[in-house]
């Protein structure tokens, strides 16, 4: 789910250890780690312009149905240097029934750069089964950027799909009340345990503005 620090910040509001939440998509679904169990999703993302993105994440239950996700993001070239962490916290308040989940996050971001917060958000992710094999995930939100002391609307919508047990298809699109919205696409192959989880994802105008991203991400469940 690029970058300036501005894009960085994007990044990391829309999909604090993204879709699957738990992979390189902007858009979350309302699920959260089971109880029990670790997992850390990374990726790296190189666009066309020139800009390098790596993150890794650990997410937890801390207590029943509250995920805690803790993030590392650094964007390198183009002009850019900035590492990025956050702290984000969600309550799963819908739990998988009658079709549909549901959950609310918020998070902050920290710029250990400048030394400061840069950031937070909060937004609301609603997931909907559409049948065995097709989930369709909703997200409402809000953002405030520090350096420009903007608040932003932001949401995002996610299809996926489970072409096999083994094979996943997913495609998105998000935006904010500013800016062209953004797409993304991509495939994951997950192994027969449910251990390992790697994607391979193409994206557009992720930023607000022209440029193809591509993006590979590994998850170890533990």
């Amino acid at each position: 789910m690029k970058l300036t620090a501005r894009i960085l910040v994007w990044l990391l509001t829309l999909c604090p250890a993204a879709a699957l939440a738990r992979s390189p998509y902007i858009v979350d679904d309302a699920g959260i780690t089971d109880a029990g169990q670790i997992q850390i999703p990374g990726w790296f993302s190189r666009s066309d312009k020139g800009e390098d993105l790596g993150v890794a994440a650990m997410q937890f239950q801390t207590l029943k149905n509250l995920e805690t996700t803790l993030q590392a993001a650094r964007d390198i070239g183009n002009g850019n240097d900035v590492t990025q962490l956050t702290l984000q916290e969600k309550y799963l308040w819908h739990p998988a029934a009658d079709g549909w989940t549901s959950s609310f996050a918020g998070g902050i971001n920290y710029d250990t750069v400048a030394g400061k917060v840069s950031g937070g958000y909060a937004y609301a992710p609603f997931t909907f089964a559409v049948n065995k094999a097709v989930n369709l995930s909703l997200d409402a939100g809000w953002q405030y950027a520090n350096g420009t002391d903007k608040n932003y609307a932001t949401w995002g919508a996610n299809v996926a799909l489970k072409a096999t047990d083994a094979i996943g298809l997913t495609g998105e699109v998000f935006g904010k009340n500013t800016g062209r919205p953004g797409e993304q696409a991509g495939i994951s192959w997950q192994n027969a345990g449910q251990s390992f989880i790697a994607d391979a994802v193409y994206g557009r105008d992720i930023d607000g503005n022209p440029g193809n991203w591509g993006t590979v991400g590994l998850t170890f469940v533990f």
